[in-house]
């Protein structure tokens, strides 16, 4: 198995770095994301920038068993399904995701129904 190591986790919480590799994407703000969550996140991050839809698939699938309700996974899982076009997919995840954000969250809210209507129009 690949070892990501320090260097490449440092370096990817640091969009300023000299190594141009994906940035951890945010989670739950109110709670702290665990070293195994956070890799494989990342790991499904790098998959989806390599087009490797089942790999990414895999890595958010293990992430969302330690945090299904965090709606900020979901939405960054609609977003790689959707690039990867998966679009069916998409749409249950942003439809997950609807769901576990709070009303608070009106913007990010509105901007995953415009993903979700987006998805739509490329699965019909």
């Amino acid at each position: 198995m690949l070892s990501l190591g320090p260097f490449l986790i440092i370096s990817c919480l640091n969009p300023g770095s000299s190594i141009n590799r994906p940035v951890i994407p945010k989670t739950t703000a109110t709670s702290t994301v665990s070293d195994e969550i956070q890799y494989h996140i990342l790991r499904a991050m790098l998959h989806a920038e390599e087009a490797n839809w089942k790999e990414c698939n895999t890595h958010f699938e293990l992430a969302a068993k330690r945090r299904p309700y965090d709606p900020y996974l979901h939405m960054h899982w609609g977003n790689a399904a959707l690039k990867l076009g998966q679009n069916r997919e998409a749409i249950h995840r942003y439809k997950e995701a609807l769901g576990r954000f709070g009303v608070h969250r009106s913007d990010l809210r509105a901007g995953i129904r415009t993903k979700i209507n987006q998805a739509e129009l490329k699965t019909d």
